[in-house]
């Protein structure tokens, strides 16, 4: 029906320890998630970490919709992947509120490949609307951590451009750079309908996406997220990716599969062969999919 495609073993595995967060982002989903609240189980963690053994993949985040420093089990979490997967990158994103000097001094006993702070704002103000959180302990929890890490983890600061910081992308960049800060700006996304970008995108987000329309970047290509990223809700089941928050497409459960048995099953595979068809448009989420992810697929 489709031609048939060698698939490889994942690059990235995303293990969702709990789906909660302290902040209350407009560009995440996580505030408006409807799905039940959960902590995933050590043993579970455990169970797919030990399945990520056959696969070696090269980057693990023991996260995917929630803050990591709100998980109590993170550092056993971390640690677990240091054993059973020790060539394995450890990445974690935080918002940094809750990462104080216990939980910092925690991290730094690990092995972490890198931190990504989401920081989304130059002033108190724009972060307080964007995120709702403390900007300055914020500040302080990262300052404390460039201090203290002395180049040991490495790190950098994400700003998403929206309306509420609309003019401060460069001040951000430029701030962050004269501390010797890698600092990237990234893209607002509609996770599966869950953020109106109609509210929230900056004019230079819709005007970005215009110009990508008129070059052809139709929804039309191959993602390569679905040859390359395996994500896992808390509740052990596997859904398309990591803008698929809601877990609307479940792909397997591995409460019950193996991470390999779900990888090449046949729900995920049937949805690989729809896009290397060029008929991702037909498909739930990712038809209006606003993220365009031209990895090349394997093979």
């Amino acid at each position: 029906m489709y031609p048939a495609r060698p698939v490889l073993k994942p690059n990235l595995v995303q293990v969702e320890g709990i789906d909660f967060c302290n902040a209350k982002c407009g560009m995440c989903p996580v505030p408006v998630l409807k799905r039940a609240k959960a902590l995933m189980k050590m043993d579970l963690f455990r169970k797919i970490i030990q399945d990520c053994v056959e696969v070696k993949p090269l980057q693990v985040m023991p996260f995917l919709n929630g803050e990591p420093f709100l998980d109590p089990l993170i550092f056993e979490r971390i640690a677990c992947i240091n054993e059973l997967l020790p060539n394995t990158l450890v990445k974690l994103i935080s918002n940094a509120e809750l990462l104080d000097e216990r939980k910092l001094d925690k991290l730094l006993a690990l092995k972490v490949g890198m931190v990504s702070f989401s920081v989304n704002a130059y002033s108190a103000k724009a972060h307080r609307e964007v995120m709702g959180l403390d900007h300055g302990k914020v500040m302080a929890n990262i300052d404390r951590f460039i201090e203290k890490s002395q180049g040991r983890i490495p790190y950098k600061v994400t700003f998403v451009s929206q309306k509420e910081n609309l003019f401060e992308e460069q001040a951000f960049k430029d701030y962050w750079h004269q501390r010797g800060v890698r600092a990237t700006a990234l893209r607002l996304q509609d996770f599966g309908g869950h953020v109106d970008l109609g509210k929230k995108d900056s004019l230079q987000g819709r005007i970005r996406r215009l110009f990508s329309a008129l070059q052809g970047q139709s929804n039309t290509h191959a993602c390569g997220k679905l040859f390359n990223h395996l994500t896992v809700m808390a509740d052990g089941r596997v859904n398309l990716c990591c803008f698929d928050a809601e877990g609307q497409v479940i792909v397997g459960d591995l409460n019950e599969q193996s991470v390999m048995e779900v990888w090449n099953g046949e729900k995920l595979d049937g949805i690989r062969r729809m896009h290397l068809a060029g008929k991702r448009p037909e498909l739930p989420l990712c038809g209006t999919c606003t993220a365009m992810y031209r990895a090349e697929p394997p093979g």
